[in-house]
């Protein structure tokens, strides 16, 4: 049995449940809202105090990649032999520095920050979409 706890947005919870739905795996989720946030981080809910966390039939954890190289195992997304996972392994902590070069739009833009998100979006999501997706773009043509 699936739980994922996480935001009532996509964020780092979306490629965990879009990894699921591909894999035709039931996910129970738990939606948590802002203002609910404080509470779990003082009452250590999750490992780490932070989220997306998993649990698999009782037992948690927690950090985005962690949860997708499991369930890429589990699901048998994670490649057919070692070599093949670790070139799966690099895409997913690229994808990693892709969204923590955009944070701070995203931030802005979802309301979490000040700032202005149309500037944000044109000095800070749009390099790193050039940047990065350029990577993608060449592993995917091999």
């Amino acid at each position: 049995h699936y739980k994922l706890t996480y935001f009532d947005l996509r964020g780092r919870g979306e490629p965990i449940r879009m990894i699921f739905a591909i894999a035709g795996v039931p996910l129970e989720e738990k939606r948590v809202q802002m203002e609910d946030w404080e509470e779990m981080v003082k009452n250590k809910v999750t490992p780490f105090d932070a989220l997306p966390m998993l649990e698999v039939d009782g037992v948690k954890f927690a950090q985005t990649l962690a949860i997708l190289r499991y369930i890429a195992r589990e699901t048998g997304y994670s490649g057919a032999d070692n070599l093949t996972a670790a070139l799966a392994d690099s895409l997913a902590d690229q994808y990693a520095d892709f969204v923590m070069a955009f944070q701070d739009w995203h931030c802005a833009n979802c309301g979490y920050i000040p700032g202005d998100a149309a500037a944000l979006y044109e000095s800070n999501y749009l390099p790193a979409k050039a940047k990065h997706f350029a990577f993608f773009e060449q592993r995917s043509r091999r």
